[in-house]
């Protein structure tokens, strides 16, 4: 099952360079803002989502359930972000809310970095409260945006949880001036959790207010 999910983002993000690629064989610049390098950045984006999840006792299970982002900027290069994931009916559910900056570090790429809080709920029950360390790198080629995003999540009250970190990989696909297509890959790369999610995918529509 795992690996149809990650065969589905896989030709997800195929389906969104190719036909562009075909026709710009040129990489273009860079947007000019973080927003034009991120699905859920600078935008209000929905998804619908499907993961693998294991549980502390070694049990794994599927589950499917949605993606809410919702973005403010507060000036030129700042705004705050806030994710909303839920699965399984609300079974499990993440919520997370960082303040972040973007750099131009490195010519043809948009960096951004931002601190946050974020919890994880397990059957209607709060798992953990973090502080939530965030970087993240994102370009445009050929107007398709790319970007990856590292959330490191150093827990705060929690008998469950230990720190974590996950990333999160997202492509879009201009579909109007306001309008975009996404489709994320995420995974959880360290720490132990009630509630570990091995990976989920998620595709939707973005729209720039």
């Amino acid at each position: 099952m795992a690996l149809n999910k990650k065969t589905t983002i896989i030709t997800a993000l195929a389906a969104l360079i190719l036909p562009v690629a075909a026709k710009h064989h040129a990489v273009e610049p860079a947007a000019e803002t973080g927003s034009g390098c991120d699905a859920l950045t600078g935008f209000y984006g929905i998804g619908i989502s499907t993961g693998s999840f294991s549980a502390s006792d070694g049990s794994a299970e599927d589950a499917d359930g949605y993606t809410l982002g919702l973005s403010l900027d507060i000036a030129e290069d700042t705004n705050i972000f806030l994710l909303y994931q839920d699965y399984d009916g609300g079974d499990f559910n993440e919520v997370t809310a960082v303040a972040r900056k973007s750099y131009d570090l490195i010519d043809g790429f948009i960096t951004a970095g931002g601190l946050g809080y974020g919890t994880q709920s397990v059957n209607g029950s709060v798992t953990s409260n973090a502080l939530v360390a965030q970087v993240r790198i994102g370009t445009e080629i050929a107007g398709i945006g790319l970007n990856l995003t590292y959330d490191h999540n150093f827990v705060l009250d929690s008998e469950v949880n230990d720190d974590f970190a996950t990333i999160h990989l997202v492509g879009t696909y201009q579909l109007t001036e306001s309008m975009r297509l996404w489709a994320a890959y995420e995974w959880q790369v360290s720490g132990d959790t009630l509630v570990e999610k091995d990976d989920t995918t998620s595709i939707g529509i973005s729209i720039n207010f």
